[in-house]
């Protein structure tokens, strides 16, 4: 059976990889980089998880699903208090989004400042990314990542926050318990749609 086990900084490569496959065509990476060729869009969308998962790992909550020593997934989370992230974190985790070029740049804050500006103020569990490799999704996978968060909200008695840009992600979050918050589109970026969703522990 696959087990979840925090991701080390030997992972990285492998997640960012994985993360990349698992995100290359959402809607916000065709939004935001809409200007590059699908060869360098993928080479951003991997840099950039990369990154992602190199600040969660240093200084947020990594995780990864494993069968053996084979990634199938990942999971970044932001525990309660840490959000909004450091400097320190914020600077890692962007890192990998400077091969989009200043329209891509542009269009990653125009996003993030909007999300910002939805985050919610109490303390909660945030989900900052879920990713499972292409060929292992439909497996259930991403929502053994989803019930291990939920026990561990539970346990705080505190809810899980997240954002996300597809459709078919949603559904499964709902599935998982959590309700759309924000139904938004974001102004100035090729019409990109977003929902904030929440889960309130029982």
């Amino acid at each position: 059976m696959p087990e979840i086990r925090a991701l080390e900084r030997r992972h990285l490569p492998e997640a960012g990889r994985l993360l990349g496959r698992a995100f290359l065509d959402n809607p916000a990476q065709l939004a935001a980089l809409a200007h590059l060729s699908p060869t360098r869009r993928a080479r951003v969308v991997e840099a950039l998880h990369t990154s992602f998962c190199a600040a969660a790992v240093g200084h947020w909550t990594a995780e990864g699903l494993f069968a053996q020593d084979r990634l199938l997934g990942a999971m970044l989370v932001l525990a309660p208090g840490i959000y909004p992230p450091s400097l320190r974190a914020k600077l890692v985790a962007l890192r990998g989004a400077l091969g989009a070029g200043p329209r891509g740049l542009l269009n990653y804050a125009r996003i993030d400042a909007h999300m910002q500006g939805l985050h919610p103020p109490g303390p909660c569990h945030y989900l900052f990314i879920l990713g499972v490799d292409p060929p292992d999704q439909g497996r259930g996978h991403g929502r053994t990542l989803l019930n291990a968060l939920s026990a561990r909200a539970d346990a705080s008695g505190l809810p899980c926050y997240l954002e996300t840009d597809r459709e078919s992600s949603k559904r499964l979050y709902e599935r998982a318990g959590y309700r759309v918050i924000v139904d938004a589109r974001i102004a100035g970026v090729n019409g990109l749609r977003m929902w904030t969703m929440r889960r309130d522990p029982p």
